[in-house]
């Protein structure tokens, strides 16, 4: 079989995209996590550190009445922070993709040896790619953004994945941060 060479990059790129978009998604997930357990942990502070106030209350009166003052305000805004719920999201879109990209991957590798027929190929590619756009649908509340030093850190995977699983170099591709 001679596989149509468009075809096959077409399938490796999506690949890439698809495998660039699973670690953003690990390091949002990770973020977003960091920034949930972080704020709970301020709330257990100073929810329990009320008999410590007490000294720091006698020495330093304005320290704690700020801490008092800063976790009020967290009790009452914390449902208004979206972070344990875009920590949830991630993590199931995460998993999710992780299932897909492996399967993304095994079905390149059936094509790179030849073990599927080029109709056969365009059918499960089109099929998996559906299945990667519909697992990276969010909720219309889930607004997020990708830094550049997230980027960064997103290539950065990419680099040594490409190198380890392919012997390829990144430089060879497209920018895949642009591709979101």
């Amino acid at each position: 079989m001679n596989m149509d060479f468009s075809l096959k990059k077409q399938i490796f790129n999506k690949l890439l995209d698809s495998k660039y978009k699973y670690f953003t998604l690990d390091l949002l997930t990770a973020k977003y996590y960091k920034y949930d357990r972080n704020l709970n942990i301020f709330l257990a502070f100073t929810s329990s550190g009320s008999v410590a106030g007490w000294a720091i209350w006698k020495e330093i009166p304005w320290l704690w009445g700020i801490i008092i003052i800063a976790s009020q305000l967290v009790i009452v805004l914390k449902p208004y922070f979206p972070f344990s719920k875009y920590s949830k999201e991630f993590s199931e879109k995460y998993v999710l993709l992780q299932s897909l990209v492996n399967e993304l991957e095994q079905f390149y590798l059936k094509i790179h040896l030849k073990k599927i027929t080029e109709e056969q190929a365009i059918e499960d590619f089109f099929k998996i790619k559906h299945e990667i756009e519909s697992s990276l649908n969010f909720s219309n509340e889930n607004d997020f953004n990708v830094n550049k030093r997230m980027k960064k850190k997103a290539e950065h995977r990419m680099k040594i994945y490409l190198k380890t699983n392919y012997n390829k170099d990144l430089s060879n591709y497209q920018k895949i941060s642009n591709n979101e």
